[in-house]
């Protein structure tokens, strides 16, 4: 008996699957396998924020609350002094830090 096929969900893949010929950009690489979604009988549909522009109101209110509140902190870097600008841009393209890198004069 296959299990995993008795429940539904969904599963946010932000990115993951976007790009593909828009813009002229290239898809991103992913960490899932295509054959064990397949195997697994996994179906993925894409959704997007204009399917449901009715909400926009109240997600813009909400998340624009959530910040303010400190429910939602947003990671970052600081690096003080113009001359930490290189250092910045090249461990900020290793993937050394998450989120932003500031560098303030």
């Amino acid at each position: 008996m296959n299990m995993t096929s008795q429940y539904r969900g969904a599963a946010p893949t932000p990115g993951w699957f976007s790009g593909a010929g828009s813009r002229g950009t290239r898809p991103a690489p992913t960490g899932i396998s295509t054959l064990a979604l397949i195997a697994r009988g996994v179906t993925l549909r894409g959704i997007s924020a204009m399917d449901h522009r009715d909400a926009m109101p109240a997600y813009l209110r909400e998340f624009g609350q959530a910040p303010r509140e400190g429910a939602l902190v947003y990671p970052y870097t600081r690096l003080t002094g113009i001359g930490q600008a290189p250092r910045a841009l090249c461990e900020l393209v290793a993937g050394r830090h998450l989120g932003a890198v500031l560098v303030e004069p």
